[in-house]
This record gives C-alpha cells, structure tokens and sequence, in this order.
C-alpha cells in the first residue's frame, strides 16, 4: 500500500510503501502426467495444461493464459519448466486475498496483486533451482510484463515486507531499499472506493503527459521530493503527526497533478473519502495511480481515525481490515 510517492517515484524521488496482511501464495507439486498443470484462484474450477517447446509456453487454452498474464508469469522459469527429465507439475495460483467478489465477479482492490503473485512464483521456482530471488531480477521480469511501466516498488514492498523507502538509482532495477518503522502515533486504514482501476492505462497517460509538457512536470517533482522526504524523515524519527501531514500534502500534491494533467486520479468517490476526512481532521488520498482502488486515511489519534471510519461506514463504504504485515516473502518446503 503506497502511503507517499506515487507518479514521482518513477522520476527518482523517495517514496513510501507499506506491506499489509494480505498474502498471494503459490504452490507446486510434481504430478504424474505428461502437460504441467496450472489451476488458479481467478479461474475457480478450471484447469490449464500446459508444456514448453522452443522455449514457448503451449496452452491448452491460449486465450485463457493470455488474459490472465501467464506466459509473462511463467517465462522466467522456463529452465525449471522446460526440463525434459523433470516430472511435470501441479502450479496453483491463490491471489484472492487481493480481490473483492465471489470468484466469478472478482474485481481489483489495488493491493499489489500482481507484484505479489510474481513475488511468491519466484520464491517457488528460485527454491527449485536452489537460489534466492534478488529484486533487480524480480522488477526486471515485472517491468517485462508491464511493458516498462512501473517503478518495481510494489514488488520490492511484497519481496522485503514491514514499511520501506523505495527510490530509484542510476541503474531502474537496482533501487535503495531501506526499511522503516510507522510510528505509534500514525494511525491508518484503507477504503475501498467501490471500482476498479487500471494502473497500466494511468500510467500510459502520465507518460504521454509528461512526454509533452516535460518542462511543467519538473515544476511539480520539486514540491513532490520536499513532501516525500519530508515523510520518510517523520518514519525515520517516529513523528506521527508529520507523517500525517506528509501524507494530507502529497494527497493536495496529486490534485494539482490531476488538474495540470487532466488524468482522472480522484473519482467521485475518492473526492467525497477526501471530504470525510476533512471533517474528521484525518489525511486521504488514493493509493496508488488513482483512478479508482483504495484510498488511504492517516490520523494523529485513534479518536479521529474511528469518528473517519464509522461515517464512511454509514456512508456505504467498505474499510478494508488491513494492518502492517512485517514479514515478506515467506518460503517452505
């Protein structure tokens, strides 16, 4: 869950990410038959089959694979995949936790599950070759399947866990990952606004934005970089309160972007969560691109935090029940 940073962390500015206690597990097992198999949690009932010939993945339903991202998914491993003298394998893919619905109307929450399910896949497949999985391999492969879109920081949040600041270097899959700590005295919770976003087409019209008003953009990456260090310096030295503030800047900081831009990033839905918290002296902005998703409240005492979520309740609006997950990637077997 990206609490500060989002669209200039892409430019090398700080930002902060949180891990929460949702996980995306994959599994595998060796079977009998002659096709690897692969069942996922997205396609409830079904099962796909699967082998490697010329260093390609040939489905038993190729538009079903496609849909889902399985060929950038799995193309990594395909060493493991494609050894002949190997036994097939039995792969199941569990990333519900990162959906609303009953299987059949899933819908996207904007938790990372995409980074996640990557994440826990390499742990598998690196554990079968008898290696850990690196970041600057992980955003590599992530970024492959994203088309270069992205920074790496939900992947390098989902691999390292707990809170981190995440910035960019010289070299895009090899950032600075340091962790940190939320002080006691921040108190968070995430909304969901009620519909999904697509981060790939946001990110797809920042980038043509930019392209064309290069100039304007650096204008606002200055504000960002103050309001961003400024947070990770709050977690650094356990201020609630200023990182509170940190986060209410840079959800005014993502306003004035969507308006110098003219991407949707606050929807109606984001726009009323904002006003709430507003009155309930909190700080919201969307996690993430924006666009729909969640959206994240900060607050300096619990009685703010609580008088923020039983209004949004009454409202219709669901608080998801998330708290900080310190661990990352958890391998056994």
């Amino acid at each position: 869950m990206l609490l500060l940073g989002e669209y200039s962390v892409l430019e090398g500015c700080p930002a902060l990410s949180l891990a929460v206690n949702r996980r995306a597990v994959v599994s595998v097992e060796q079977t009998s038959g002659e096709r690897h198999l692969l069942q996922s949690s997205l396609l409830p009932g079904k099962v796909l089959e699967f082998s490697v010939r010329d260093d390609e993945l040939q489905w038993s339903e190729k538009p079903v694979a496609g849909e889902l991202g399985l060929d950038g998914l799995l193309k990594p491993w395909l060493d493991v995949l494609g050894d002949i003298h190997a036994p097939a394998l039995d792969i199941r893919l569990d990333s519900s936790a990162f959906y609303q619905g009953d299987g059949n109307t899933n819908q996207k929450m904007g938790l990372g599950s995409s980074a996640a399910i990557n994440v826990a896949c390499a742990g598998v497949f690196c554990n079968l070759r008898g290696e850990k999985p690196g970041l600057p391999t992980l955003i590599a492969a992530h970024q492959a399947i994203q088309g270069g879109l992205g920074s790496g920081i939900d992947i390098a949040t989902s691999l390292h866990g707990g809170l981190i600041r995440f910035q960019l270097t010289g070299l895009a899959e090899d950032p600075d990952v340091q962790r940190l700590a939320l002080p006691p005295s921040f108190h968070f919770g995430a909304v969901w606004s009620g519909e999904s976003a697509s981060s790939g087409s946001m990110l797809e019209q920042f980038r043509q934005w930019t392209g064309r008003h290069a100039d304007q953009w650096q204008m606002c990456l200055l504000a960002a970089r103050v309001i961003s260090e400024a947070g990770c310096r709050a977690s650094s030295n356990s201020d609630g309160p200023a990182l509170v503030r940190a986060v209410r800047g840079y959800g005014e900081w993502m306003k004035a972007l969507e308006k110098a831009s003219g991407l949707r990033i606050y929807t109606p839905a984001h726009s009323f969560l904002d006003t709430i918290a507003t009155r309930c002296n909190c700080a919201y902005k969307p996690s993430g691109a924006g666009g729909g998703d969640i959206g994240v409240v900060a607050a300096e005492s619990i009685e703010r935090f609580t008088e923020f979520q039983e209004r949004v309740t009454a409202e219709g609006y669901q608080m998801l029940d998330l708290q900080a997950e310190q661990n990352g990637l958890e391998v056994s077997g």
